[in-house]
């Protein structure tokens, strides 16, 4: 864990986006995915200049490495939830090419947390899922679109995300936009897509479902805000 980068956030409050996305993305499709969320990642630094970026993912194979990847790239931290013990999840990976690149992205971490062995597959992807949905306040999905997900699938994370948690209480969950870039899986790659790869779009929240209008507009005052927050305590900070 790096923790010399935790001293960046002392006093601030972190734009934490979250990823989700399928493990089998097309290779063939890998650089234009990566310069679309780029382009999308250099958006929210620009508009958030005081304040920490931190990308928050399960460093799962596929889309969560290769966010993860162009966060570092584009000088965001990146923080890391992990469904299982470190031990377990490592079995989830095809190779030990794979392994040593999930544990070279788990060292550039900030911060790690790790679910343990409690919830079974795939519980634990759900439950990863649910937590990325918590901790985040806007998510990134690497998607083909479709809904047939299971339990835990990608599709799930984002109707979790914009629909918000079930609450106990009678009021609307807290939900959160998805910036949604358009993928397709490797066994799906001869079937043609009525937009192009790499293709983005905002999928705006629903809270319980609920359409709503506007919300683009809102997220980026709320955006703001946390950075005029940001720029008031680094400013508080010089007269110290």
């Amino acid at each position: 864990m790096n923790q010399n980068s935790l001293s960046v956030f002392e006093g601030l409050s972190p734009i934490v986006l979250g990823a989700t996305g399928h493990r089998d993305i097309a290779e063939g499709d890998y650089s234009v995915l990566k310069k679309a969320i780029s382009d999308e990642l250099k958006k929210i630094a620009d508009q958030c200049v005081h304040s920490p970026l931190v990308l928050l993912s399960g460093l799962a194979e596929g889309a969560d490495r290769l966010v993860a990847m162009s966060a570092l790239e584009c000088g965001w931290h990146i923080s890391a939830i992990l469904p299982l013990s470190q031990d377990e999840y490592e079995k989830d990976f095809s190779s030990q090419a794979s392994v040593e690149e999930f544990r070279n992205l788990l060292s550039h971490c900030v911060w790690i947390k790790s679910l343990g062995d409690k919830y079974g597959r795939p519980e634990c992807y759900r439950q990863m899922g649910f937590e990325l949905a918590k901790q985040s306040q806007l998510l990134i999905s690497v998607w083909d679109g479709h809904l047939e997900n299971g339990p835990g699938g990608t599709a799930e994370v984002i109707r979790c995300f914009r629909q918000g948690l079930p609450n106990t209480r009678p009021q609307l969950p807290d939900a959160g936009p998805v910036i949604h870039v358009l993928a397709r899986r490797s066994e799906h790659v001869n079937i043609a897509l009525k937009k192009g790869v790499g293709f983005v779009e905002l999928l705006a929240p629903c809270p319980a479902g609920l359409a709503n209008v506007g919300e683009e507009l809102r997220w980026s005052v709320v955006l703001n805000a946390f950075d005029s927050f940001n720029a008031e305590v680094l400013k508080a900070k010089k007269t110290i």
